[in-house]
């Protein structure tokens, strides 16, 4: 039964993957099942520095891989598409979901460094300045396509494909631990696409930033107020899900 051992992702949702707060560097292992006796595996670096939290938007707050787990053969869910039938189709999802993690990692370790220096705004101003340069360079540097997104933005950067907002959708009426991660090849006319989404859990860590707007800090609020004066995500409590962790590679491309 394939695996997947899973790296909490924390601080920074609309704006980053998932934000928590205290554990070593790791490295996120994902196994796929390539079918009667043989198997893909892949491992997605989740940076040094595991202490911080990346979030799925523009502030602080939540973790990826809250709902349930399934290898890359399958979990096949809202957002559409098949489970894989090949083995270039498992490594692709493979492929995919380590650039997912690794967009997760990478946001933890630099917002970590944020907030051992600074302060919640702080972290909030890395997001907005350095997670889009950031996405955009895992995605230059592996090949697949990868983003974070929520129904309730910060950052409008970050606004869902309409096959990622299907899985929020459908993921929106429970807490984030009910929330089961989508690993799917989707048939389009170049070719079938493998497609990821990671869920963000809210966490403690994230409700500095996240959690409701009388509780936020002053320098919180005047930062959301000048950067993100449209900001809907707000208002969240421990244990929601804040948004996903999403990506995406054509089967076989190089």
């Amino acid at each position: 039964m394939p695996r997947v051992v899973i790296v909490v992702l924390a601080l920074a949702a609309a704006c980053g993957g998932r934000e928590g707060a205290d554990a070593p560097a790791k490295s996120a292992e994902v196994e796929a099942s390539a079918g009667a006796g043989a198997g893909a595996k892949a491992e997605a670096s989740a940076g040094a520095g595991a202490g911080a939290k990346a979030e799925a938007g523009a502030g602080a707050g939540a973790g990826a891989g809250a709902g349930g787990e399934k290898g890359a053969s399958g979990g096949a869910s809202a957002g559409g598409g098949r489970e894989a039938r090949s083995a270039a189709e498992r490594e692709a999802l493979v492929r995919a979901e380590g650039a997912a993690r690794r967009l997760g990692g990478t946001l933890k370790k630099r917002l970590g460094e944020a907030l051992a220096t600074s302060t919640p705004a702080g972290a909030a101003a890395v997001c907005a300045d350095e997670a889009q340069r950031l996405s955009e360079g895992i995605a230059a540097e592996t090949g697949v396509r990868v983003g974070r997104s929520s129904l309730r933005l910060r950052s409008p950067k970050n606004a869902a494909t309409p096959w990622v907002e299907a899985w929020l959708q459908a993921a929106s009426a429970g807490p984030a631990s009910a929330a089961a991660p989508l690993r799917a090849i989707v048939d389009g006319e170049e070719g079938p696409v493998a497609r990821v989404v990671l869920p963000i859990a809210v966490e403690a860590v994230c409700v500095s930033c996240h959690g409701p707007r009388e509780g936020l800090g002053a320098d919180v609020t005047a930062l959301l107020d000048t950067r993100y004066p449209a900001d809907a995500a707000t208002g969240y409590a421990v244990g929601d899900l804040r948004g996903a962790l999403w990506a995406e590679v054509a089967v076989g491309a190089g």
